[in-house]
């Protein structure tokens, strides 16, 4: 399966950065605290700047049917912006919002699939079949929200792809919630 990438995706982080459930090695505290702090912004930057042109990626339907899209974040960093590439040649656009303060968590396939997992019901049958091979199931974002919403199946282009979304997603939940002031963004 051939994913699209982001032209400017040249982040110089590879899967060893991130540690075994999806964040980035970060130690503010150490030797290198500020070396490392400035890392992280720039990463998120990086991502931000990115997001902010698009970012081509896959949705896995409830019933396992994919569909190309392109995610946006508003200026703002206040919402997501997904916008579905299949109309795009007819002119009818589909797009679909989400405010960062609505998302609850964001899930890798390995959090979502285990057993006894209370989040093991997020995951249908239809995108648990959709997902063939590993490197699919390793791409895979579960956006889990608050609001009673149904979960978006996000596929990613690589694993760490999805550790760099899942990472920078959550660094700007937070630095929206400081800068707007909004209540529990977590």
């Amino acid at each position: 399966m051939a994913f699209p990438w982001c032209m400017c995706d040249k982040s110089e982080h590879t899967d060893q950065d991130f540690l075994p459930d999806g964040r980035i090695s970060y130690d503010p505290a150490g030797q290198n605290g500020q070396a490392e702090r400035r890392q992280l912004q720039e990463f998120v930057k990086d991502f931000a700047k990115c997001a902010v042109r698009g970012i081509q990626c896959e949705t896995i339907d409830k019933e396992g049917g994919m569909s190309p899209i392109e995610y946006f974040i508003d200026p703002a960093l206040t919402r997501i912006i997904m916008k579905n590439r299949t109309n795009s040649a007819s002119g009818e656009e589909e797009q679909e919002e989400i405010l960062l303060s609505d998302i609850k968590e964001l899930l890798r396939y390995d959090a979502v699939a285990s057993t006894g997992s209370s989040s093991s019901s997020l995951m249908p049958p239809g995108v648990a079949k959709a997902l063939t091979d590993d490197s699919m199931r390793s791409s895979l974002v579960v956006i889990h929200f608050s609001n009673g919403r149904q979960p978006i199946f996000l596929l990613e282009g690589s694993a760490v792809d999805r550790d760099r979304f899942i990472v920078c997603i959550q660094v700007i939940k937070v630095f929206a919630q400081k800068q707007h002031g909004l209540a529990d963004m977590s």
